[in-house]
């Protein structure tokens, strides 16, 4: 159920004092999750700008803000582009927890169609499903789930990766599920075009903050690289996100400059660097693509993070499934 409040500011550049939402706000805040307005003025139009934990979507160059005071409890919402005169129509989301979990707090059901089955290795087949886009933004990489098919519920939980996205860097609404081959009473039941019931995330399994990213990328990759980093910061500002690109030296300057541009926008984004002189050959090249979860068991010093890399470079996902389970790093 969302909470809602309309709130007219009929002044310019006008810091309100949100105090008797003030409950509602903090809590969403403190959760990193969505809160959402519409502001409906001259110069805004509708932008429905997204606000987290302080930060906004300011792809249409419009600068809203929600902050915290810093010696009192009150919230404060700052609209630079409202003009005088001019309605500003608020609507908060409620927390996280209530987004995805049922009153009951039991993990929620969500009927959905089988797209897709790619098998990765003789170990893992990738399930790619569609999924409600009215929480889409409330995923988490990393979450665990269950599944329902045919009346059989899974013993396991299993990882999802989230989202697949659109050449501009949109979502589709479709998640990838990754299942192990010896599972084989899921396994075996699962066909393109029919429909299961995906239960969860589990209570236990709604992160609070996310998991650290890192990405693998290259020139080529970077806009798709960028895309994917953005969301991750607009769903958690918070976010740790570490990317590695294989640069030739003369591509440096537009590299940093595209990073500072986003940094610009999430004051607390850490991000690594590392440029080689030169070219990395084409079948060693990372490039931006599906996530492989299990490489998180192998790379101890990057534990609990989720790297992204072509799916189709198929030795390499050989060499990370030979090297499950061992205490051996990649470098």
């Amino acid at each position: 159920m969302n909470d809602k409040t309309t709130l007219k500011i009929p002044k310019y550049n006008l810091n309100l004092k949100i105090n008797n939402n003030k409950n509602i706000v903090q809590a969403a805040l403190e959760a990193g999750v969505k809160l959402s307005f519409s502001c409906r003025s001259g110069v805004c139009g509708t932008c429905k700008a997204k606000i987290i934990n302080g930060k906004t979507d300011n792809s249409k160059g419009i600068t809203h803000n929600l902050t915290n005071e810093e010696k009192s409890n009150n919230i404060i919402f700052t609209c630079q582009s409202l003009p005088l005169s001019k309605t500003l129509e608020l609507e908060f989301l409620s927390p996280l927890s209530k987004s995805l979990l049922a009153n009951d707090n039991k993990p929620k059901e969500y009927i959905v169609e089988i797209l897709t089955i790619n098998k990765l290795h003789e170990s893992y087949i990738e399930l790619i499903t569609s999924f409600p886009k009215r929480i889409f933004t409330f995923l988490h990489d990393g979450m665990k789930i269950q599944l329902n098919i045919a009346g059989k519920l899974s013993e396991n939980k299993y990882n999802i990766i989230t989202p697949k996205l659109n050449p501009d860097g949109s979502n589709n609404g479709l998640i990838s599920i990754y299942i192990p081959i010896n599972d084989k009473e899921i396994y075996q039941n699962l066909f393109p075009g029919e429909t299961i019931t995906i239960i969860g995330p589990h209570k236990n399994d709604i992160p609070v903050n996310g998991k650290p990213y890192l990405f693998i990328t290259n020139k080529e990759n970077l806009i798709s690289s960028l895309s994917k980093i953005k969301q991750i910061l607009f769903i958690n500002n918070d976010a740790k996100v570490m990317l590695i690109s294989y640069y030739e030296n003369k591509h440096k300057i537009q590299f940093m400059d595209e990073m500072h541009k986003i940094q610009n926008i999430y004051k607390g984004f850490n991000y690594k660097i590392i440029i080689t002189k030169e070219k990395v050959a084409s079948n060693t090249r990372f490039i931006f693509g599906k996530p492989v979860d299990v490489l998180n068991k192998i790379i101890s010093n990057l534990n609990n993070h989720i790297i992204f890399i072509d799916k189709k470079n198929g030795k390499l996902i050989k060499k990370i499934i030979e090297l499950e389970g061992l205490k051996e790093n990649i470098y």
